[in-house]
């Protein structure tokens, strides 16, 4: 099996952060490849594709499997609220895939942890290799994969300072990235037009331009 991390932190114009500049409408296929690859306007791809098998992203859970002590009770109830109306979005989009929120009887898919640490931070006590030990800024997730770059394993930690007025936008984007659309956009243009911009948490809808994302990386079968 192949270990791949991926580091995709909120919005906030983090150094740290990945991201591609766009100040200036993409085509639909520009922006695929941006949010999916990597791949800068003209350019190659600078990430490899990755996503749920077609079987399973028929049923990819997610669920909170971690909330520590000390970690803001509104905060934790504004993310399980935020994440129940992200698999609701998830799910209109008319992709091939399908989320559930987790049953509890077996582990997620993927797994959001709520710790009770601060920007710059290291992440610890998720058990995972090699997250634990990662600075954070307001989040980060983390996706592993096989050789065939089929997603196996997912993982999210959102730290204890986040807005909570910024909650909903940020567990829509990381969750929606935790789906293999792993770069961020930086620049203006998009700050008010999709969740995958760098410098913004204005929305709390996919834009127009990330749904045909989602369903270019999901086709469904004609």
């Amino acid at each position: 099996m192949k270990l791949v991390l991926a580091l995709l932190l909120t919005a906030n114009g983090a150094a740290a952060q990945e991201f591609i500049t766009a100040n200036a409408p993409l085509s639909d296929t520009d922006f695929y490849r941006l949010v999916s690859c990597a791949a800068p306007l003209g350019g190659d791809c600078q990430k490899e594709l990755v996503r749920w098998s077609p079987t399973n992203a028929q049923d990819v859970s997610i669920g909170i499997v971690q909330v520590e002590d000390g970690y803001p009770a509104n905060v934790a109830q504004l993310a399980a609220v935020a994440l129940a109306s992200t698999i609701a979005k998830l799910n209109a989009v008319d992709a091939k895939l399908h989320v559930t929120l987790w049953d509890k009887e077996i582990k997620p898919d993927i797994g959001i942890h709520l710790l009770n640490i601060v920007e710059g931070d290291a992440i610890r006590n998720t058990g995972l290799n090699p997250l634990d030990g990662e600075i954070i800024e307001v989040a980060k997730v983390q996706l592993w994969w096989r050789d065939d770059f089929t997603l196996i394993k997912g993982a999210i930690v959102i730290g204890k300072d986040i807005d909570p007025a910024d909650v909903t936008s940020i567990v829509l984007e990381e969750v929606t990235q935790s789906m293999g659309l792993l770069t961020d956009i930086g620049g203006h243009y998009y700050q008010r037009r999709s969740i995958f911009s760098e410098s913004s948490n204005q929305l709390t809808a996919l834009g127009a331009q990330d749904v045909m994302a989602l369903r270019r990386h999901y086709p469904k079968l004609p």
